[in-house]
């Protein structure tokens, strides 16, 4: 028969791996999710730029420092 002591032991590998699986999961989530966001940001301000030329000025947004480029 086994000890307290083992028994715990046992549990508790397990436990630190699935807890590390998960926080690993959560990791590479948040990673992808802040880049999918800033991929949103920089398409919704080209195309509000686009309307601010399409409109003369009077809609839109003019060119923003810090937002780089459009294509």
């Amino acid at each position: 028969m086994k000890s307290r002591k083992e028994i715990s032991t046992i549990q508790t590998f397990p436990a630190i791996m699935i807890l590390i699986a998960v926080v690993t999961v959560a990791l590479v989530l948040s990673v992808t999710d802040a880049q999918d966001e800033l991929a949103g940001k920089q398409a919704n301000y080209c195309e509000m730029q686009e309307i601010y030329k399409q409109s003369g000025g009077q809609y839109g947004w003019p060119v923003l420092p810090g937002y780089g480029e459009c294509k």
